[in-house]
């Protein structure tokens, strides 16, 4: 009862983040938005990993980098969603190329 009653409240969370996200009703807050996206995989909603994944596709300030989007897309295989080895996939083939295009670390301290 726990363990169901969790991943309704994580589905719930996943909504709730997709909706302020988009601006469903109310002002649009992607930074909030993702962040409770981000909370609803955590705590076990396949689709809220699904989405997490599917967001790093087309980059944006408060969408996650590919390595974490692998990392959602390997939480939501390991609970059997069929989407989720493709959509892993897709993600590993295009990492390489969005570390090339990545800035350099330097170790240069930046000046605040």
């Amino acid at each position: 009862l726990k363990r169901s009653s969790a991943a309704c409240f994580s589905s719930s969370i996943f909504k709730l983040g997709t909706l302020v996200r988009d601006g469903v009703g109310m002002l649009a807050d992607p930074k909030t938005g993702y962040e409770l996206i981000r909370r609803g995989a955590l705590g076990g909603d396949a689709d809220a990993m699904i989405a997490i994944s599917e967001s790093a596709l087309q980059p944006g300030p408060h969408t996650p980098t590919f390595e974490e989007a692998i990392r959602f897309a390997d939480m939501a295989e390991e609970c059997n969603d069929p989407r989720a080895a493709p959509l892993r996939e897709r993600l590993a083939a295009l990492q390489p190329a969005a570390d090339a295009a990545a800035p350099a670390e330097t170790g240069i301290a930046r000046p605040l």
